[in-house]
């Protein structure tokens, strides 16, 4: 099959058509790169020679004067671009993080303190860890801009970690000396333990899930009165949602529910389906042959439909190529309606292949009995971190919702069953892009 240009005669056949093509690639690499570098010089020229940002765009804690307005009457009217400290407190409020991060606060707590406090994002959202991590890490509040090492020769610059920072045009919110210790702050916390290192505080850490925003329910401290009337630090007392921690109530209505109430129902759980699992178990076990397994019924169909899809696909792909080459031999409308049956064929086959895959994917109960038996017989010998390596051997996720009339229900999503949330967003943070 030849390929054919759109807009340009080509005959690809003969030598002078192959020059011609090969001409043709050329040139349009070429102006495909000429553009590269006219942006990357454009850039340059606003970083280095003017000290803005590579592209104007609101960044928080600044009013940003962009350089052309609508004057009103369909034109422009041209000024000088430029970013000035916020009103209203704006810019205070984003040193007073900085300040916060050096005396021991985390990026989860300021989230919350900003977001409790009503400073949103310039898009007008919440903020995440990420995105406050993003905007304080890029140095901006200290009048800086954060660009790539010209030095180093990568080409992906965006994932790249040689950067330097450069003087910016901007009025700084945080002085030098609060910008060093927040840097060195970072780089202490940033120091990663060795893997393996960190063991699960709590049998379910990293299973616990909101299930109003699929987020993650970490563990939280309490505090209670003790004999002598001081308050007392309970670590570990309940779970709640994260995202309605960090975002307050713009994120999530969330959930609050002690510890050891999930717990009990958690053990409750794994000592039914123990029990379930033994007055199930025949005196005898008896083989079920392998024809009849699901399982090896479902891999066998998986086999045959996927060999369906092959064909369709070859068989697209012949068409297709005979139409470019033959074009005169169909009749008006015959090629299209051949294709989209083909194409129809396709999608009907690739939903039922999707199906047959997850029914072969999911596993047996009976492949779980032995866990549950032990884990539900050793349940109060075993380490927190023991308890959670068995769980995550045997459930998905454990899930909390909140009804209306305060109860907050624990569901428990077992690996043997399908998965309640299959096809949504599991999720445990706001994505966005960055801010500063």
């Amino acid at each position: 099959m030849e390929g054919r240009s759109a807009t340009q005669q080509v005959d690809a056949r003969t030598a002078t058509g192959r020059l011609q093509r090969g001409i043709l690639f050329e040139f349009a690499a070429y102006e495909s790169d000429k553009l590269g570098e006219q942006w990357r010089e454009t850039h340059d020229h606003r970083r280095y020679k003017l000290g803005l940002p590579a592209t104007g765009r609101p960044r928080a804690g600044y009013v940003w004067h962009p350089r052309r307005l609508p004057d009103g009457k369909g034109g422009w009217t041209v000024q000088k671009e430029r970013y000035e400290p916020g009103g209203g407190g704006d810019g205070a409020a984003y040193a007073e993080a900085y300040r916060r991060y050096v005396g021991g606060a985390s990026y989860y707590a300021l989230c919350g303190w900003l977001n409790t406090h009503g400073y949103l994002t310039v898009r007008g959202n919440p903020w995440s860890v990420q995105v406050l991590t993003r905007y304080m890490d890029s140095g901006f509040a200290a009048g800086l801009l954060r660009v790539h090492d010209t030095k180093c020769t990568c080409e992906h610059t965006n994932n790249c970690p040689n950067h330097i920072f450069i003087p910016g045009a901007h009025e700084e919110l945080i002085a030098p000396e609060l910008w060093q210790q927040y840097q060195e702050e970072r780089a202490r916390r940033g120091r990663r333990m060795p893997p393996g290192s960190v063991k699960p505080l709590y049998p379910l850490t990293n299973l616990a899930k909101c299930d109003h925003c699929r987020g993650t329910a970490p563990v939280e401290s309490g505090e209670r009165k003790g004999l002598d009337g001081r308050k007392q630090l309970i670590r570990g007392y309940s779970y709640c949602c994260g995202r309605r921690s960090v975002t307050s109530t713009h994120g999530c209505s969330g959930f609050w529910v002690r510890r050891s109430i999930v717990e009990a129902d958690l053990y409750d759980w794994i000592a039914r389906e123990a029990a379930a699992g033994f007055d199930a178990a025949p005196a005898v076990p008896h083989q079920r042959p392998t024809e009849q397994d699901d399982r090896v019924r479902a891999a066998k169909e998986r086999v045959r439909l996927q060999t369906t899809l092959d064909k369709l696909a070859a068989g697209l792909t012949r068409l297709r190529a005979d139409h470019a080459i033959n074009p005169d031999d169909y009749a008006e409308g015959e090629y299209e309606s051949a294709r989209d049956r083909i194409k129809e064929q396709q999608n009907v086959t690739t939903a039922l292949l999707e199906k047959v895959a997850g029914a072969e994917a999911t596993p047996d109960r009976a492949d779980f009995e032995p866990l549950i038996f032990g884990l539900a017989q050793e349940w109060d010998s075993l380490l927190n971190a023991e308890k959670n390596a068995l769980l995550k051997q045997l459930v998905r996720r454990v899930t909390f919702r909140r009804h209306d009339g305060g109860d907050v229900v624990v569901a428990i999503h077992p690996l043997w069953e399908p998965d309640p949330w299959a096809g949504g967003d599991e999720t445990s943070s706001l994505a966005e892009a960055p801010e500063g």
